[in-house]
């Protein structure tokens, strides 16, 4: 598959807003990662397509563009994802202080 394919979309989220946050580690942060690490196999791709959730931009009225933006990030994106991956179910997210910093 990967000597031959030209595109790849990823469209798959968890977006059940219950889900414990190991899960939607698991789904909504590796998941990409994992397609991304596939993108980098695929010798023909032209282009990889990451649809986001919808509720992104839920604020903005109907029909409206939404133009996409990198944002530069201050920490390190892996990092940070291993840090909330450690936290146990049962921890109190206080006690971490402000992981993003």
């Amino acid at each position: 598959v990967c000597s031959s394919v030209h595109l790849l979309i990823h469209c798959a989220a968890n977006v059940d807003f219950n889900e414990r946050l190991d899960g939607a580690i698991l789904t909504n942060c590796r998941g990409p990662l994992r397609m991304l690490k596939l993108a980098e196999k695929c010798s023909q791709l032209l282009s990889y397509v990451h649809v986001s959730t919808a509720y992104v931009n839920c604020n903005q009225p109907s029909g409206s563009k939404i133009l996409e933006e990198l944002p530069q990030l201050e920490a390190d994106g892996e990092l940070v994802l291993n840090e909330f991956a450690s936290i146990s179910i049962e921890e109190d997210f206080s006690s971490r202080g402000n992981i993003l910093n």
